[in-house]
């Protein structure tokens, strides 16, 4: 069956009016408020502690609104699934109507960008993995952020009270072992994995999760917090998903202006090595990995990361086994 982006979403949108119990939840993100509403309360524990940091104890209007529900409690209309899936993960859309299925997690995830709607539905939330918890609706609210003419980007993002510095660079280049460093030598949170990033003559950065993934690495050089581990039932066959919000309560910022963005990348020497970096090395290391992680390329994706990085200082950090010198390195650029 063929059918318009428009058509499916009204199909969506009047399934949910079957759904009977829903609670509400909302949270700030960045200058937008974002409001969940959940048909399914086992739902709502999955979703919602990644933005604890950032929730709202009243129900605003919204900028955006999404319904999250499972199929256990209603099923699906009929869909065009051939036109949801044609392009896998990386998405379809249409008419500002985004359509993206993650068939690993069996999620669907539909974003009306005019309407300002959306719904996320997984088939059953009990086989939900772990890390869904950790970067929850990311594939909405880039989306949607995007069309607003903000960044969703894969960086991890440290600060002072006077600025932030994003922490870029491919998995494994240290970004989660350095942001942990720097909370221990007491500068804030902003992100370990995905933050918001908004462009302008003072580019900012606003938090979007409080969550970190943690390997094996990181764990073994900080055990005593192994005791805040969110998925003791996986996290010594995979990644450990912590909160920021259990350990460092009185260290996390939503939002701070950008100083610097600090290329990271990993050798074998003890002390770290600060270097200035060009500007392309710089936007091709934000680009690349924002672009493999997210779906619904885009050029706008691209502009939006220029605009940014031709306001801010880049250099490029080679880490050392001495995590505090490495720590003492990226609050130089904070001076």
């Amino acid at each position: 069956m063929i059918l318009t982006g428009r058509e499916q979403f009204e199909r969506l949108d009047h399934k949910w009016t079957y759904f009977c119990h829903t609670t509400t939840s909302s949270y700030q993100i960045g200058p937008f408020v974002l409001s969940l509403i959940f048909a399914s309360p086992s739902l709502k524990e999955k979703i919602t502690p990644a933005f604890n940091h950032l929730k709202l104890n009243q129900n605003p209007t919204a900028d955006l609104t999404v319904y999250l529900w499972d199929t256990t409690e209603q099923k699906l209309p009929t869909l065009d699934w051939h036109s949801i899936n044609r392009n896998g993960y990386h998405g379809h859309y249409e008419d500002s109507i985004y359509f993206h299925y993650f068939d690993d997690i069996n999620a669907l995830s539909v974003l009306n960008a005019k309407k300002n709607k959306a719904h996320y539905i997984v088939r059953n939330v009990q086989k939900l993995p772990w890390w869904v918890s950790g970067s929850p609706l990311q594939v909405i609210l880039h989306a949607w952020l995007r069309e607003k003419g903000l960044q969703l980007t894969h960086t991890a993002a440290v600060a002072n009270e006077q600025g932030a510095v994003l922490l870029t660079g491919k998995g494994g280049s240290g970004k989660s072992t350095a942001t942990l460093s720097c909370l221990t030598e007491g500068l804030y949170y902003l992100s370990e994995d995905y933050c918001i990033l908004a462009p302008g003559k003072s580019p900012q950065v606003f938090s979007l999760y409080q969550s970190a993934k943690w390997t094996s690495h990181t764990r073994k050089l900080f055990p005593h917090y192994d005791q805040f581990i969110a998925n003791p039932d996986t996290a010594n066959k995979e990644k450990a998903l912590i909160y920021y919000q259990d350990i460092f309560p009185l260290q996390i910022k939503t939002s701070a202006p950008i100083r610097a963005i600090v290329s990271l990348k990993i050798e074998d020497t003890h002390l770290p090595v600060l270097e200035k970096q060009d500007l392309p090395s710089s936007l091709k290391s934000l680009i690349m990995s924002t672009l493999i992680q997210l779906p619904f390329s885009h050029c706008r994706t691209i502009s939006l990361l220029k605009d940014v990085t031709a306001q801010i200082p880049c250099y490029q950090l080679t880490l050392g086994k001495d995590l505090k010198e490495n720590t003492r390195r990226i609050q130089e650029i904070l001076l």
